[in-house]
Formats: C-alpha cells, sequence, structure tokens
C-alpha cells in the first residue's frame, strides 16, 4: 500500500531509500491502513464493513500516523488509539532497528 501511495504521489518521482521510510507520513499512514486491515480480518468483518465505517476508519489512520510524530494522540476514540498505539509499538521498533546495508559487499 506504501508503494502506492508514494508511485500516486504527483511530487514524489522515486520511493525513498529503505532507512528514510519509517520517517516518511505515507509509510506511517499506510502502515495504519494494514494495522485497520488487520483488526477487521481478525474479527472476520471485513467483507461487510459500511462505506461510513471505511470513511472513519481512514480518518483514524490519518490521526494516528501524525500522532506518531508527537507524544501522543489526544482522542477518546477507542479504534483511534488502538491504531496509534498498534503504529507508535512499530515505529519504535523500526527505527530502533539497524537499516539494511545500502550495497552488498
Amino acid at each position: 500500500m506504501g508503494a502506492f501511495l508514494f508511485a500516486a504521489h504527483q511530487s514524489i518521482n522515486e520511493l525513498p531509500a529503505a532507512r528514510e521510510l519509517p520517517y516518511t507520513f505515507i509509510f506511517r499512514y499506510a502502515m495504519g491502513g494494514y494495522l485497520v486491515a488487520l483488526r477487521w480480518m481478525s474479527v472476520g468483518r471485513a467483507r461487510n464493513v459500511k462505506p461510513e465505517k471505511i470513511r472513519n476508519d481512514i480518518v483514524d489512520c490519518t490521526y494516528a500516523a501524525y500522532a506518531t510524530y508527537f507524544q501522543g494522540l489526544l482522542s477518546l476514540d477507542v479504534g483511534t488509539n488502538e491504531i496509534y498505539a498498534d503504529a507508535k509499538f512499530l515505529i519504535d521498533l523500526f527505527l530502533a532497528t539497524p537499516p539494511p546495508p545500502d550495497h552488498l559487499g
């Protein structure tokens, strides 16, 4: 999903280097979308989701992605807070893991 969003962006000509991806908003937003999809699949409700709920989840991903750049998310929405907590955990894990070398050898 992230690669598709990068390709669709009119101001981006190529994917960022792997070491830069966790710092980009597109990557964080795509990760939120992936987490939402996993949540829907885990409860077996991915097929009959109403458009309003999908729209709400997209908005939740946006807020959660922005919040990963800061010290938290001020929201009473359970879904948004779940997305944020899982995304923040993964971002912290990605940033703590050394990036792959740029070249082999």
